[in-house]
């Protein structure tokens, strides 16, 4: 299966970005943005290229916005494993305390799963 490159987070989100998209923005930030100024780039949360905006355009962003973000990210890879795409497996890489708490998050997720089902 050929990976899709739209959907497959590139990074972990370990610092707090400078540049968000509106998606994580509005999932992850306090308000909507009243103004903002877009430009194409990098959101620093999905890794996505996408029409970007500084945070402060949605309020800031949640206290614990990296738990979420890793935890979004964890339902991702296993989403993606349960189809067989294996383009994830790029963002498992590393000894980084972020990418530790992703691969916890995806044991956790997984272990979840089996009891519910």
């Amino acid at each position: 299966m050929e990976p899709s490159k739209d959907t497959t987070p590139r990074r972990l989100p370990t610092d707090y970005p400078e540049w968000v998209c509106c998606d994580c923005g509005k999932r992850y930030g306090r308000r909507s943005p009243t103004y903002a100024t877009w430009h194409q780039g990098e959101c620093e949360i999905c890794g996505l290229t996408k029409t970007v905006t500084e945070p402060r355009d949605f309020g800031h962003l949640k206290n614990g916005w990296h738990f979420l973000a890793l935890e979004s990210m964890a339902l991702e890879v296993v989403r993606c494993a349960g189809s067989g795409d294996q383009s994830f497996v790029e963002c498992l890489h590393g000894d980084d305390d972020s990418t530790k708490r992703l691969r916890s998050a995806i044991v956790s997720l997984t272990e979840i799963l089996k009891t519910a089902f």
